[in-house]
């Protein structure tokens, strides 16, 4: 019996620990399963050791076991990434679920608001109270609803997170399958410029709709507003009704012409394979995630990074740009992050050990772990340079409003160390703020959910300035020829 309480203990020890990977990976399972797997070991661990001659053996078994209950308690209460999709093998972001009851519902809203509190840093002494009263407003309009599809939920739900002005954090039904405005590129190329749907300036509209739109930077949410209202599951979104058409009013870019309305019909919205094929997209769609070109009658190279993915192809790609720039004696160095909505950090460490600096400064953070904070350390991080390709010329950074978390990162490190310029537009989000996010699907509409973990301090400390400001400021279309004509002077 006594060797049956052994095994049974340990057992349940590594049972205890043991969810957690498997929570990462593969099941999602309710926080308490711990606490019963825990209790468990400690029950058959008192039954053995009340057996048990051996009191060392049986004292190293409750070691052993409180030691595994707190592993347990820790990875599922204070973990971020509990029943989150963050680390899944291949997950499914989208929502397939059309409607869902009252009930069901309000279970999402409460899961939604339950990993809210905790996860996010700015919960981490409870609920604001602007947030209570929100939460209370949604479950009242959700309670008077008779069905609820998975857009309307994740309207109501977004109003919440909303308020904490955190564009990292926010709820939405992920369409597998969106319908585009067909004409959009058309449009482009006339020099049109949208001001007005259905007679409302964008500014008005997104003023009346930004409830809906989770940002640090008004720029952000409205460029998301922007993209909203060229397809049809936007406009839904938005609570414009296309059955009989939307009035799209244009002005011309060169103020030549006047401002036209276009009613748009719902057969103009394609999916995007057929939006592909009428604009002849094809081609850029094989467009790498970072390439380089270089510029030998304009003394720069330009490096193309729409994705901060830090991989081998990445690394290989700087290698080879800066021993062609060692090679060609090229003195200019311009980094073009203006489609770049972030990824890794590590792409601008990366590049900095091309820079002949010894140390710089990054920026530091405190991590939500359940009921503790995790303080980075001073953030200042050790370059190991690349002695042998050493870039010692003028480095800028091409940014717009689509910048975005570690793209802003990037730009951050460079203006903040003083390693270069910046040109074109601010960056889509606060370098003070939030990040470093875990994914989740609500339960029953399977809408699509993230919430940072972390809070991020500025690395210029004492900064007078929200964002990160160009030091050559224009409109992100003319960067780069402004960067041009700034090297030509």
């Amino acid at each position: 019996m006594k060797k049956c309480y052994l095994f049974l203990c340990i057992l349940l020890d590594i049972l205890a620990v043991v969810i957690i990977p498997l929570n990462l990976h593969f099941i999602f399972l309710p926080e308490f399963v711990s606490i019963i797997l825990s209790l468990a070991a400690a029950a058959v661990f008192m039954a053995f050791w009340r057996k048990s001659s051996k009191r060392a053996g049986g004292a190293a078994l409750g070691i052993i076991t409180l030691f595994c209950a707190g592993i347990s308690l820790f990875g599922t209460y204070c973990n971020p990434y509990w029943n989150s999709i963050s680390y899944r093998n291949q997950p499914d972001y989208y929502t397939d679920v059309d409607k869902v009851s009252v009930r069901e519902a309000k279970e999402d809203l409460d899961y939604a608001i339950k990993y809210l509190k905790k996860l996010h840093p700015a919960l981490k002494d409870g609920m604001p109270e602007e947030l209570e009263k929100q939460y209370e407003t949604v479950l009242s309009d959700l309670e008077q609803m008779e069905e609820i599809d998975a857009c309307t939920l994740g309207r109501e739900i977004e109003s919440v997170l909303s308020l904490l002005g955190d564009g990292h954090t926010f709820v939405r039904a992920h369409e597998r399958e969106k319908h585009y405005y067909m004409y959009i590129e058309k449009h482009r190329q006339l020099g049109h410029i949208l001001k007005q749907v259905n007679g409302v300036d964008l500014e008005e509209l997104f003023r009346q709709k930004s409830a809906l739109y989770s940002y640090d930077v008004e720029s952000w949410g409205m460029n998301q507003l922007k993209n909203d209202v060229y397809t049809l599951e936007g406009l839904k979104y938005l609570g414009i009704p296309t059955q009989d058409g939307v009035a799209y009013t244009y002005e011309d870019e060169w103020g030549v012409s006047e401002a036209v309305t276009v009613i748009h019909e719902e057969s103009d919205f394609v999916t995007y394979e057929e939006y592909k094929a009428y604009n002849r997209l094809e081609e850029a769609e094989e467009q790498p995630f970072v390439w380089y070109e270089i510029m030998e009658a304009e003394n720069l190279a330009l490096l193309t990074l729409d994705s901060c993915e830090y991989n081998d192809k990445y690394c290989a790609c700087l290698q080879q740009m800066f021993s062609e720039m060692k090679e060609k004696n090229i003195s200019n160095v311009a980094v073009d992050l203006r489609n770049n909505g972030g990824g890794s950090s590590m792409v601008a460490n990366e590049f900095i050990r091309y820079l002949d600096v010894e140390t710089y400064q990054g920026p530091t953070s405190r991590w939500r772990l359940g009921c503790f904070n995790l303080s980075s350390s001073n953030g200042i991080c050790g370059n190991e340079k690349y002695e042998e390709l050493l870039f010692h010329g003028n480095v800028y950074i091409l940014t717009s409003v689509n910048t975005f978390s570690s793209a802003m990162m990037f730009a951050e490190y460079i203006k903040d160390n003083r390693l270069g310029k910046i040109v074109g537009e601010p960056c889509g989000n606060t370098p003070s703020g939030y990040g470093d996010i875990a994914v989740f699907k609500l339960p029953n509409s399977q809408c699509y959910m993230q919430i940072s973990t972390k809070e991020f301090f500025r690395a210029q400390k004492g900064c007078v300035y929200e964002l990160v400001e160009p030091d050559i400021k224009c409109s992100s279309g003319e960067a780069l020829e402004v960067l041009r004509e700034y090297l030509a002077e």
